[in-house]
């Protein structure tokens, strides 16, 4: 308190009584206070217009106005009070009130940062790093990042963590990140909490501890962050740090898909469509497939993709698979990849195109899929959509069983009885090469 009269004047101590009394007291009172906070503002106090900036943002007491709020934080601020300034710069960046202006933004939260403001050291950084009202440039994040970090704010240790983990701007360094992680998280912000548990739950830059990784995953999850949430799901689908639980792992699963985490609306499809911790339903399984694919998440996209394929919980439609299937093989994909080129192949859905079938083929059997693997083989073998070529016949398909495709065995036994002994043994020789390049990838 005698910090901040020392630096406000007495004005700022009495516009806190009265806000304090506004705050606390009964209607009739709060109206007094309302009008001292007011009165002072109207005076010209720069606390007492920031506070009142925060009444009608926030709706205390008065119907919420944004546009107020920027008025009178806007007062504020060119009286140079910091609060205000990160306060409006706050407004600007997200269009509250006044019409958005990440630029401007930026300047006001360069002004307060500069007093020593640790919220608008951590808003600059913030822009500084994303590029957004400013230019990209990551060591000036991380300069405000930590000057507002040793003044204890969270989110600002929480991004320097986040930094240290990934080694963006800085030597990758997880046991600094868990430290940070753990500063913020001790601050109840949600998100350091979850990070925490991905550090527990994997062990980077910590032994791994899945029942550690529970307690912040618990933290974050009931605060709402939904991919805690969905970690959790996880955790109860697997097993890992709880009972097996598929009905509990429903619940967390879904309570992250209403809020649109597309990983977890895609477990959630997924345990409609198995009857797992749930009736079946494949048309509810069909809804929140759809829900993530259109925000362009891969694994729904195929999961969409192979439902409309199938006819499950949704009217076959093969140009509808292989579209969906399309959109997923983009993006690397590597089943949706073999699915699409089978859809070439057999001419489900598009215009039969056997080149294209081995483009796809070819793209997944490069990322380690073993039936794609196989597919391309067989077209090897028959000559179709490439040249006939038995040698990389066998190649692929001796390298599809290693990779574990039973189907792959008794043609690579064939196909080896049909070489010459220097044919199978460039093949062979060629294979190991393949097997060792193009393992599995995870999806």
């Amino acid at each position: 308190m005698d910090k901040l009269i020392g630096r406000n004047g007495a004005k700022a101590f009495s516009c806190l009584v009265a806000l304090y009394l506004f705050l606390s007291a009964s209607y009739v009172n709060a109206d007094q206070s309302l009008i001292e906070i007011r009165k002072l503002a109207d005076e010209g106090d720069p606390s007492a217009q920031n506070h009142l900036g925060d009444i009608y943002a926030d709706g205390l007491g008065v119907a919420e106005d944004a546009k107020q709020a920027v008025a009178w934080y806007y007062k504020a601020a060119i009286q140079g009070f910091a609060q205000a300034q990160s306060n409006l710069g706050y407004h600007l960046e997200n269009g509250i009130g006044i019409e958005q202006n990440a630029e401007q933004a930026a300047g006001w939260y360069y002004k307060s940062a500069v007093q020593g403001l640790a919220t608008g050291q951590m808003h600059l950084a913030y822009l500084y790093d994303q590029g957004v009202g400013v230019e990209k440039d990551v060591n000036k994040a991380l300069t405000w990042y930590y000057k507002a970090a040793e003044q204890g704010d969270a989110y600002a240790q929480f991004s320097l963590g986040e930094h240290f983990d990934n080694g963006m701007g800085l030597v990758k360094n997880q046991q600094q990140a868990v430290a940070l992680y753990h500063m913020a998280a001790g601050k109840d912000l949600a998100a350091a909490q979850n990070s925490l548990g991905n550090s527990y739950h994997n062990g980077t830059g910590v032994d791994q501890d899945q029942q550690k990784a529970i307690f912040w995953y618990n933290k974050a999850a009931d605060q709402g962050f939904a991919a805690a949430q969905n970690a959790l799901g996880n955790s109860y689908a697997n097993g890992e740090g709880v009972e097996k639980n598929a009905k509990q792992a429903v619940a967390w699963y879904y309570k992250a898909a209403v809020q649109d985490n597309v990983y977890a609306q895609t477990s959630l499809g997924f345990c409609y469509d198995n009857g797992y911790g749930i009736a079946q339903d494949n048309s509810v399984a069909v809804y929140w497939y759809r829900k993530a694919a259109e925000e362009g998440y891969a694994q729904a996209q195929y999961n969409l993709a192979f439902n409309y394929a199938q006819g499950t919980g949704v009217d076959q439609d093969f140009e509808q698979a292989a579209g969906w299937y399309r959109k997923a093989a983009e993006q690397g994909h590597a089943e949706a990849q073999n699915n699409l080129g089978a859809s070439y192949e057999r001419g489900e859905g598009v215009v039969q195109n056997i080149k294209q079938a081995v483009l796809w083929y070819r793209k997944a059997a490069e990322q380690g899929l073993a039936t794609a693997q196989l597919n391309l083989g067989i077209l090897y073998y028959n000559g179709e959509g490439v040249m006939e070529d038995k040698s990389q016949a066998y190649t692929w398909i001796a390298v599809a069983a290693a990779n574990g495709e039973s189907k792959a065995i008794k043609p690579r036994s064939e196909i080896a009885d049909e070489l010459s002994m220097s044919e199978l043994a460039a093949a062979r020789k060629l294979a190991e090469l393949y097997y060792e390049k193009y393992q599995p990838i995870a999806q």
